[in-house]
């Protein structure tokens, strides 16, 4: 599991800090690279990702409040569930909101907060979006940093804009299986197929880079949590 202990802890941390803080003051800059976490959780992010320490505990403070305050529970790993996109979607529909997590042989670190459940997908025409404004691309490992929807800032609710999340998952020799997390002019991530390997580019929903340096990867683990 590559990230679980860590956020497990992590989610604790917010929901002492929420009972001890004032509604309105528990919010602190996503960019604090400084903030003090406890010894048990700097040691975990060692032992489980070395080059991450001091880091990790940033996605939490990009969540919503009220999902900071609940525990991740994995419910899907390549390391167990394999790459098929099939049994990704088995592991995910029913489940709002999910975090998806993805490592590339090259050890970077990125990934979405998907804001709805993924079984929205039946509710749309084959490889049309879905999803709302709360979803968001990030980067752990080597630049950490989050890529809400452009519209927060911008308040350009354009067409292109507003592409968060699309799935297929049929086994059709026409359409075949697919993730899309961000759209307009480049995917923020995509996987076709399986989840061996994917794609990350630029793409005008979150206004991101790409999330890794080349932007064809090689995933070494795949991962999915829910939030309780």
């Amino acid at each position: 599991m590559l990230l679980q202990n860590e956020m497990i802890i992590r989610s604790h941390h917010n929901v002492d800090a929420m009972r001890a803080v004032p509604f309105g003051h528990h919010r602190r800059s996503s960019l604090d690279l400084n903030m003090k976490v406890s010894p048990s959780y700097d040691r975990l992010e060692v032992n489980k990702a070395g080059h991450l320490t001091g880091q990790l505990h940033l996605v939490w403070h990009w969540l919503p409040p009220r999902i900071a305050i609940c525990e991740p529970e994995l419910i899907f790993t390549t390391e167990e569930h394999g790459t098929s996109l099939t049994t990704f979607y088995d592991k995910v529909d029913g489940h709002e909101p999910t975090m998806i997590l993805v490592k590339t042989t090259t050890n970077e670190i990125f990934g979405a907060y998907c804001s709805v459940d993924w079984d929205d997908r039946h509710r749309h025409a084959p490889r049309s979006y879905f999803g709302t404004g709360e979803t968001f691309l990030f980067g752990i490992w080597p630049r950490p940093n989050k890529y809400p929807w452009v519209a927060l800032t911008t308040g350009d609710m354009g067409t292109t804009s507003s592409l968060f999340l699309s799935a297929e998952s049929t086994l059709s020799s026409e359409t075949g299986s697919m993730i899309i997390i961000g759209g307009g002019h480049g995917y923020g991530i995509h996987f076709e197929d399986t989840l061996n390997h994917g794609r990350t580019e630029p793409c005008d929903t979150f206004g991101n880079p790409s999330l890794c340096e080349s932007r064809d990867f090689v995933s070494k683990v795949v991962e999915a949590y829910k939030f309780t």
